[in-house]
């Protein structure tokens, strides 16, 4: 699957406007996996991702909202971004690496869209919480996003044998994460499920093949965090 190019769909910001970055490669992490042989299975790499890379806190700083700068095509697809929702503060949370969403502007407010299957954990969380999390990682952290796509939280904390450190949001109870280098919290304010009655296209039904259709949430976007990378290098009118 190739990159798309940068378009602009992010609250009427242009992706010329983030700062230079490294190109990424995009590798598809394992599909849905369940169980703990998923997390056997990782063991090997999460212990060579530990002792080969060490974690780092990002030197991120507040954005306002209408001045992130995101190539939202290329992040979602190539890049990924890690889902979580719970509450932080209980210890009772879990998240899941996506690479399917949206954000824009709907019903005048800033938002992001995502999608997740009856089958995964984390849909109990999304269901109850208040609001969830997106996060951005660096490329040195691709295997831990991959590992965080297949192992299921049922077994035990993904994100901390990912080598991922949770850390309390501004706005919602889900965890942001210490690594990340771009913190976009969101609070919920619809859900609805697809129905395939309302497919156009008949391709799209080849995605469920078990008929798991995927619940669509809509967050609202309610604080950004991030490095400069993900700032507008100018204002917008």
């Amino acid at each position: 699957m190739g990159c798309f190019k940068p378009a602009p769909t992010v609250c009427g910001l242009r992706a010329a406007d983030v700062r230079s970055a490294p190109r990424y490669t995009m590798r598809p992490f394992p599909k849905d996996h369940r169980g703990r042989a998923a997390l056997e299975h990782a063991q090997g790499f999460l212990v060579e991702h530990r002792n080969t890379e060490e974690a780092r806190s990002m030197n991120r700083e507040q954005i306002p909202i209408e001045k992130l700068a995101l190539p939202v095509f290329h992040t979602f697809d190539t890049r990924w971004m890690l889902l979580a929702a719970g509450d932080f503060s209980a210890h009772d949370y879990n998240c899941m690496t996506i690479s399917w969403g949206s954000l824009g502007i709907v019903w005048g407010k800033p938002f992001a869209l995502v999608l997740v299957r009856p089958v995964r954990y984390t849909r109990q969380y999304m269901d109850k919480s208040d609001g969830f999390t997106l996060s951005v990682f660096p490329e040195e952290h691709r295997k831990g996003l991959s590992y965080c796509g297949s192992a299921s939280g049922r077994d035990g904390d993904k994100a901390k044998a990912a080598g991922f450190t949770a850390i309390s949001s501004q706005k919602v109870s889900a965890p942001g994460f210490d690594e990340a280098e771009l913190l976009i919290e969101c609070h919920k304010m619809y859900f609805c499920d697809l129905d395939p009655r309302h497919f156009l296209d008949p391709s799209i039904d080849s995605n469920y093949p078990n008929k798991d259709y995927h619940r669509v949430y809509f967050g609202e976007v309610v604080a950004v965090s991030g490095t400069t990378a993900w700032r507008g290098a100018q204002e917008h009118r």
